[in-house]
């Protein structure tokens, strides 16, 4: 990422874009009979028949699965490339459509008793990747009960160590208290001088990490205008750079399906139905329930706001 591009990430991350096009369509409406739309959604086939599991069932990977039912399929599962493939496995998939491209993946686990450490793994991806942003879509804690662990370090300068990647935090904002924004820069190996040294730059990675914290403990959020928010995010990473951005809720599939479902239809007006028929033959289970289908038609009807 260019030094230019990066100061003026903030600016764009707190202001709305001027150029944002309205989020909206003429050929959907919310305004349908709740028995319709269960049965559109309940039509989708949660998984597709032609998937695979064989990474995800091996006896050394089950570990590494927050949840036994929600796994990725071998088709476009993210590999860990600078692995030996008998350890490459991550409990996560690709997503493409149009020019966008993301990785949608579970929350990472660290210091849970029966499962698999697995921050070392994720932080791997994003530096394998070089992926500019990560999107997380859940609290750490919900309805008492844990959803994801704190996998990143939160005072400025603070460094986490997680094998041969040093997380370093260079700075943070907030916006209206929902979203927390952080830069993080990743170090690999022993070496954390000036960047302008060429043979180190292959070593140090920029990423930013937008923790949404305005999805309640129950049910969807009110209104779409958080999800309009972070579709403006993830267009301004886009600009920035063809590689990947990183979402992830706790499984990985229903706040993620969500997200990445309205970011699919803003840029192709393809119905709500198809789109996760699409995306779910890219990662199973994507959208996991009815309630997040309808705030989905909700995102794309556009009645509550829009983009402007």
């Amino acid at each position: 990422m260019e030094r230019n591009d990066r100061d003026c990430l903030p600016l764009g991350l707190v202001s709305r874009s001027e150029d944002s096009e309205t989020f909206c369509s003429e050929d959907t409406s919310v305004n349908r009979k709740i028995d319709s739309v269960r049965e559109e959604f309940d039509g989708i086939p949660a998984i597709h028949r032609n998937h695979t599991f064989e990474s995800s069932s091996e006896n050394s990977n089950k570990r590494k699965n927050r949840y036994y039912n929600i796994l990725p399929c071998d088709e476009t599962r993210v590999r860990l490339i600078d692995r030996n493939p008998v350890d490459d496995y991550i409990n996560a998939n690709f997503i493409s459509f149009d020019k966008y491209w993301a990785i949608c993946t579970q929350a990472p686990m660290v210091g849970l008793d029966f499962y698999a450490d697995t921050s070392l793994d994720f932080w791997e991806m994003i530096f394998t990747y070089r992926c500019p942003a990560i999107f997380m879509l859940t609290r750490l804690f919900e309805n008492n009960r844990s959803k994801a662990e704190l996998y990143w370090p939160t005072a400025i300068n603070d460094i986490r160590q997680f094998g041969d990647i040093k997380v370093r935090i260079v700075d943070y904002f907030e916006i209206c208290g929902i979203f927390r924004v952080s830069e993080f820069k990743l170090i690999r190996g022993n070496d954390e001088n000036d960047n302008n040294n060429d043979e180190n730059k292959e070593q140090c990675h920029t990423v930013f990490h937008i923790f949404y914290q305005g999805w309640p403990d129950h049910g969807v959020p009110k209104t779409p205008d958080d999800f309009f928010r972070m579709l403006e995010f993830w267009d301004i990473f886009s600009r920035m750079t063809d590689n990947p951005v990183v979402l992830h809720c706790s499984a990985g599939v229903g706040r993620t399906g969500t997200l990445a479902s309205a970011k699919m239809y803003q840029v192709t007006r393809r119905h709500p139905k198809i789109i996760i028929e699409e995306l779910r033959q890219q990662r199973p289970q994507l959208v996991q329930s009815l309630e997040q289908y309808k705030f989905l038609l909700n995102c794309c009807d556009g009645t509550l706001s829009s983009m402007t």
